[in-house]
């Protein structure tokens, strides 16, 4: 009789422990690295140049925040973040810097533009 308890008693265990693993919620999806935009790295030196301009803060306790440079100063960096909101940061605690780096320009050739050749360059056209 205990031997049969203790099997019914794991079995349930069992079942209860992968019913609650298949209806755990799954961390979100990272974008692909394609779908995200390039960023180039900022010196923290730097931070001066980029006064008006985008910017995504990486800090070391492992947050980022994303928005538009507003001030910098030899100790504190402050942004306006996408949402509306002012935030400082002290230097010492950035970790990296990024900005993003506009695409490249269309060329100003396109194959569509270039007129296509009546007679095949391999030679392999039909004589008359």
């Amino acid at each position: 009789m205990k031997i049969a308890y203790s099997f019914l008693v794991g079995a349930a265990c069992t079942v209860s422990v992968t019913a609650f693993a298949a209806t755990a919620p799954q961390p979100a999806a990272k974008p692909h690295a394609a779908a995200q935009a390039a960023q180039q790295d900022v010196s923290k030196d730097d931070i001066a140049k980029y006064i008006g301009k985008s910017i995504t803060v990486y800090s070391k306790l492992g947050t980022t925040h994303s928005g538009t440079v507003v001030k910098s100063t030899a100790s504190e960096l402050y942004i306006k973040l996408d949402s509306g909101a002012e935030m400082s940061f002290a230097v010492d605690s950035i970790k990296r810097l990024t900005t993003p780096v506009a695409p490249p320009e269309p060329s100003s050739t396109t194959p569509a533009d270039k007129p296509a050749d009546s007679k095949p360059s391999d030679g392999s056209a039909k004589k008359k």
